[in-house]
């Protein structure tokens, strides 16, 4: 018995409340799985088929049982008699959680691994809302510095016309390089940037943008992601200053700490690595 459907569709900032709660994560996980298999949205016998169902997306029938009595309670399942489901439209999860009414794709060949799928969805949103917050501050900063104290009074027709000169990628990197010189001394530890222009997440933010609060759980997701495939990670390190051996040595002394790397001449900091989610999973 295998899914007939191409693509299941997931409202968009949904994984970010799912997350909040491992049984309803799992819950919603199997609810997709099981609209997958039936477009009409009615599983027909489902007493006799529940087992194979269930391997299918290899977990026992007791687990594919238990939730569906949880959705059932939930309103996510009608049962019209004793043997059959009919699975709600998927508008209802939108609805109940009231996000967006624009969706994720998924593909049905991917469902086996469908509750990781929405974690990784959940730090992408994540990594969204940092992005996007990143550059509400550099705008601000902007229009600021054109003689608007207050930015965050203008209505929105306002910001816009006020914003028309603004170019994102140039204000994006003036920053780095303000940032840099931050991190640029000979004597003393640079202090720590006032705005940080790097969107990120380290494995204790990872940790928790998936409800969750140790380190440990945090580097524990991180590796079941990069291993089906659904997070990458790239070094990110930011030039400081040339210098010799002997002068780096003299900034260790002075107090710089071991994220800052020497070599070839030069000085970096070490920054939290870069993350990516796969970008099929945007579609």
């Amino acid at each position: 018995m295998q899914p007939t459907t191409t693509y299941i569709s997931v409202p968009k900032g949904l994984p970010s409340q799912l997350v909040k709660n491992t049984r309803e994560l799992k819950a919603m996980a199997v609810w997709y799985q099981l609209k997958a298999m039936r477009v009409c949205g009615v599983i027909k016998d489902f007493g006799r088929h529940a087992k194979a169902i269930a391997a299918v997306f290899g977990y026992s029938e007791r687990k594919l049982r238990t939730y569906v009595e949880y959705l059932y309670a939930k309103g996510y399942i009608e049962k019209p008699n004793r043997h059959d489901l009919v699975l709600r439209a998927s508008r209802l999860a939108g609805k109940t959680y009231g996000v967006a009414k624009t969706y994720y794709r998924i593909p049905t060949h991917r469902l086996h691994q469908l509750e990781l799928e929405l974690q990784a969805l959940a730090l992408q949103e994540n990594l969204a809302r940092q992005r996007f917050a990143l550059r509400r501050k550099l705008q601000d900063q902007y229009l600021r510095d054109s003689g608007i104290t207050t930015p965050s009074h203008l209505q929105p027709a306002a910001r816009r016309r006020a914003l028309r000169g603004y170019d994102s990628a140039k204000t994006q990197a003036t920053v780095s390089q303000h940032v840099a010189r931050e991190l640029q001394s000979a004597r003393t530890p640079a202090r720590k940037p006032t705005l940080n222009p790097f969107v990120t997440l380290s494995r204790q933010g990872i940790a928790r943008a998936l409800g969750r609060r140790s380190k440990a759980t945090g580097v524990r997701y991180a590796r079941k992601l990069q291993a089906c495939g659904l997070l990458t990670e790239t070094k990110h390190q930011l030039f400081v200053c040339d210098a010799s051996w002997q002068e780096f040595g003299y900034m260790r002394e002075a107090g710089f700490d071991h994220t800052y790397r020497f070599a070839n001449g030069q000085v970096f900091k070490a920054l939290p690595n870069q993350l990516t989610i796969r970008p099929s999973l945007m579609a």
